[in-house]
């Protein structure tokens, strides 16, 4: 069970108890009653899945998705989702590079070098 809560100014917060019994709060500024109770209810049905350690719903997982990326780190900061990864070409490049050096023909390398190249200007 979650509850919303509005300071003097407008500003709200979502709190709950986590897995742990300690009370989180996501800060959500000030932002519409429709909007906070939305995403109360994600975060009720986020909190209960990581209490029973079960595969978040559907539409959590989508809305997760569709989120901005200022939530998102507020919901990982209080352990609700896992932070978001970003991933550089050029890393990726690296990687792959050095795992098929082997099997991957000189040609290849050096178009794959070409675009990391091209990636990092």
């Amino acid at each position: 069970m979650a509850s919303i809560s509005t300071d003097p100014q407008g500003n709200r917060t979502v709190q709950f108890v986590a897995g742990d019994g300690k009370r989180r709060s996501v800060r959500l500024g000030k932002t519409p009653i429709k909007a906070a109770e939305t995403i109360k209810t994600k975060i009720e049905a986020l909190n209960a899945a990581s209490i029973t350690q079960t595969p978040i719903d559907n539409e959590s997982a989508a809305w997760l998705n569709k989120i901005g990326h200022d939530l998102h780190e507020k919901l990982a900061a209080v352990g609700l989702t896992t932070p978001r990864q970003t991933a550089r070409l050029g890393e990726f490049l690296d990687g792959f590079i050095a795992n098929r050096r082997a099997s991957a023909k000189p040609n290849t390398i050096m178009n794959l070098e070409a675009a990391k190249d091209r990636s990092e200007q």
